[in-house]
């Protein structure tokens, strides 16, 4: 009986070290995985970074150029109205007093 008492000690022992062992692997692997989906993170944070600059910063900077190049062309276009309005203006009153005085 007690070499029976002996074996289920010695088998739950060994079934105890595998589980300890089982547990150590699965730390190890799962660092291992974290580090790697780090690498991983870091990589497709350069290879965005890249991307962006090569594709959608130029996007961005031609966006805005056309932007200020449509204010310029806005900001003459308001000025020629705004003179044309002037200019009308004092061709109207001046027509008005021509009629005024002709009359």
């Amino acid at each position: 009986m007690k070499r029976e008492i002996e074996q289920v000690v010695s088998c739950d022992e060994a079934a105890r070290a595998a589980v300890e062992r089982a547990k150590e692997e699965a730390r190890r692997l799962l660092e291992a995985a974290r580090q790697d989906a780090s690498g991983i993170n870091a990589e497709f944070d350069e290879k965005m970074g890249e991307f962006k600059a090569a594709e959608i910063d130029p996007i961005m900077e031609n966006a805005r150029q056309e932007a200020r190049n449509r204010e310029v062309q806005a900001r003459e276009y308001v000025d020629r109205l705004e003179r044309l309005a002037i200019q009308r203006k004092h061709e109207i009153v001046e027509e008005f007093l021509r009629d005024i005085l002709k009359g």
